[in-house]
C-alpha cells in the first residue's frame, strides 16, 4: 500500500494487526497446531532439541530473567542489517529511497519495488524475533505471545535513530528496563508503570529533538554551510 498509494507504513501495518491476529488465532485452532486436550488457541510444545540453549546457568532459578542464545541471533541480525545498508548497492538504494523516493526515482532506482523489498526485509527480521521468543523463551506459540513487542520496536527504532548500532543499544536498554521493572515491582512494591513512564520520557527527549528545541527555546542560525545550532545559551 505504501508503494501503490503512498499510505504511511506505520498506520497500515497497525491496521493489519487485527488481520494477522485472527489468522494466527485460526491457525492455532486447527488440529495441525493446537495442543491436544486444550480448548484455547495454544500451540503444541516444541521439542527439547528445538529449544535455544540457555545462557548464564546461575539464572535458571529466575523465571523472570530468561537469557538464551537468541541474543547472538540478534547480534548477527544487527550485523547483517548494517552490512546490507552500508556495504551493498541494494542498501544504498534503500537508503536513498527512504530519504527521498522522488529523487531516487529520477536517479533511475525502482523506488516502488525497493519499498516492497524493505517491507519484506523488515517482516523477515520481525519473524526471526518472534521465532527466537518461541524457541528460546516460551516453548509454544499463542495469540498473546507478541504482546506490545511491535509497539516497543517502534520506540526502540526511534531511540536508536534507525541505525544498526543505535537500535541495538536502545533495545538492550529497553530490555533491561522491562526485566528490571518486574523485579522492582515484586521486591519493592514500586509499580511497573513507572518503567513505562520512564521509557516514554526517554523516547520523548532523545528521539524528538524538535520538541526539546521548542521546550528549551534553542535558537538556530543559518550559515553558508547549512543550518547549525548555537547551543543551549541561545
Amino acid at each position: 500500500m505504501k508503494a501503490r498509494t503512498g499510505a504511511h507504513e506505520v498506520i497500515t501495518t497497525i491496521m493489519l494487526n487485527s488481520i494477522a491476529s485472527f489468522l494466527v488465532l485460526w491457525l492455532l485452532k486447527t488440529t495441525t497446531f493446537q495442543r491436544e486436550g486444550r480448548p484455547d488457541p495454544i500451540s503444541k510444545l516444541i521439542s527439547d532439541e528445538a529449544h535455544l540453549p540457555r545462557l548464564f546457568g546461575f539464572l535458571d532459578g529466575r523465571s523472570d530473567l530468561v537469557a538464551h542464545s537468541g541474543f547472538f541471533v540478534a547480534l548477527l541480525a544487527t550485523y547483517a542489517y548494517w552490512y546490507l545498508l552500508k556495504r551493498t548497492t541494494l542498501g544504498f538504494e534503500l537508503r536513498a529511497t527512504g530519504l527521498n523516493s522522488d529523487a531516487a526515482k529520477y536517479a533511475g532506482m525502482k523506488s516502488k519495488s525497493l519499498m516492497v523489498v524493505a517491507m519484506l526485509l523488515a517482516g523477515g527480521f520481525a519473524g526471526m524475533a518472534g521465532a527466537t521468543e518461541v524457541l528460546g523463551t516460551y516453548g509454544y506459540a499463542s495469540t498473546s505471545l507478541a504482546g506490545n513487542i511491535g509497539f516497543d520496536a517502534i520506540a526502540v527504532a526511534l531511540l536508536g535513530q534507525s541505525s544498526p548500532i543505535g537500535t541495538l543499544v536502545s533495545a538492550l536498554l529497553f530490555g533491561a528496563l522491562q526485566a528490571g521493572g518486574r523485579s522492582m515491582q515484586a521486591n519493592t512494591d514500586v509499580p511497573v508503570d513507572l518503567i513505562i513512564v520512564l521509557r516514554a520520557l526517554i523516547v520523548m527527549f532523545v528521539a524528538a529533538p524538535l520538541l526539546v528545541k521548542a521546550m528549551f527555546r534553542v535558537k538556530s542560525q543559518v550559515t553558508a554551510q547549512g543550518q547549525t545550532f548555537r547551543g543551549w545559551g541561545g
